[in-house]
């Protein structure tokens, strides 16, 4: 399960992935100066990676993104601070809020940054009162790479 939040200026996602096994990953991303939060089937990861890469041009999304069984919600911050959300199609929509959470937990996140707290410390709130987030927190904003915070 996951928490994805995004504040206006930083990105933060718990590291714990659930599977067959619990296993800790990377669910924040830096492509082409973009920041890329992604939540759902990490086998996924790599070749959305790809596309983002590519610029997200349509005819580059990967099939397994237009199932509707098997999609990633992805979010996208550029150098405008704008947050584009990517579902099952290659056309975005557009959170005008300014701020937006991702993932299992993503209305404990959503609700702690609207009442003040920073992306990092609402991935934490998220983490402690939700079920199956947590392993640690990564952080990045559009001026550093990944940083990994302790263990929650």
């Amino acid at each position: 399960m996951t928490i994805i939040c995004y504040d206006g200026n930083i990105m933060a996602a718990d590291k714990l992935s659930m599977g067959p096994t619990m296993n800790l990953i990377t669910k924040i991303h830096k492509v082409n100066g973009e920041m890329i939060g992604i939540s759902g089937r990490a086998v996924m990861v790599a070749p959305i990676l790809e596309w983002a890469a590519g610029g997200f041009q349509p005819e580059l999304m990967p099939a397994e993104q237009k199932d509707v069984e098997k999609w990633l919600h992805i979010m996208v911050v550029g150098k405008d601070r704008r947050v584009r959300i990517y579902e099952n199609t290659a056309i975005p929509w557009y959170n005008e809020r300014g701020i937006h959470a991702l993932g299992s937990a993503c209305e404990l996140g959503l609700g702690a940054m609207m009442g003040g707290a920073p992306a990092d410390i609402a991935v934490r709130v998220a983490c402690m009162a939700g079920m199956a987030c947590g392993g640690g927190i990564n952080t990045i904003n559009l001026d550093n790479d990944i940083v990994t915070l302790e263990q929650v």
